[in-house]
């Protein structure tokens, strides 16, 4: 390959092969990510460049790294491109610090999701009553880091053979002008049962836009300490075993 580009990448790998042959034994520890200033527009600019678009590519790159090429491939076709120019943005930068910090470092700022849930929620505003039913897939977890969504299955952590779901059953109360802003009840995690409790920051009633039915949509959070539920990997380490729990949920009124 010839030009501008090629020739700045040239210089950018000797650059990096020269940082990983000094660290020589300590580029197991260490992760080295590389990004440009610029995402990418399509077609060259003014300049003959590419630069000041949106989307682009950054590399990883560490002794503990698992190979691979991860995030979506948009495409460059007119309908995927961002603005009609650019590339897309399919992952947000930010998103891959995290990953790295929690996963590398052992910081306890681990952010995952649960993809399979189902539950029911009964309410009853007139008489400031209602119940939350949710069950939880523990297998259906993402960290948006496949290392860690793996070793998430294992004993070390929600030992998901053995516990392959969590629940978490309560009462809404605490009602003011007909919303409940807190939930009382159990979550059962990892085989383990204790009392929880949830603050609701949202709770909205309205009619659906298509269904033209009443549905109604909450955000609940608190936070747990997970060695209370037998999941105390890492602590000798000096990870922190306070977790931010948050549960949204909708559901149409039937």
């Amino acid at each position: 390959m010839t030009g501008q580009i090629a020739t700045r990448l040239a210089e950018f790998s000797r650059g990096l092969a020269a940082l990983a042959a000094d660290l020589g034994d300590r580029l197991a520890d260490t992760v080295i990510v590389t990004m440009s200033e610029f995402g990418r527009a399509v077609a060259e600019n003014g300049n003959g460049g590419t630069d000041h678009g949106h989307g682009n590519a950054m590399m990883v790159i560490g002794g503990n790294v698992r190979g691979g090429i991860q995030g979506q491939w948009p495409g460059l076709g007119e309908g995927h491109r961002f603005e009609g120019r650019d590339l897309a943005v399919t992952t947000d930068f930010r998103d891959v610090f995290t990953e790295i910090v929690a996963d590398h470092m052992g910081v306890s700022f681990w952010r995952g999701k649960i993809n399979s849930s189902s539950g029911k929620i009964t309410l009853d505003k007139a008489a400031g009553t209602g119940t939350v039913d949710v069950t939880m897939d523990m297998k259906s977890i993402d960290f948006g880091h496949q290392g860690l969504n793996d070793h998430a299955q294992t004993p070390d952590l929600f030992d998901t053979a053995k516990f392959p779901t969590a629940t978490f059953t309560g009462k809404l109360v605490k009602f003011k002008d007909g919303a409940p802003t807190s939930v009382e009840g159990n979550l059962t995690l990892h085989g383990v049962t204790k009392p929880v409790t949830l603050t609701i920051n949202k709770f909205v009633c309205k009619e659906h836009p298509m269904m033209k039915k009443e549905v109604c949509g909450a955000d609940a959070s608190t936070q747990i300490n997970r060695e209370d539920f037998g999941v105390a990997f890492g602590k000798q380490m000096g990870f922190g075993m306070g977790v931010t729990l948050r549960i949204s949920v909708e559901a149409l009124v039937s």
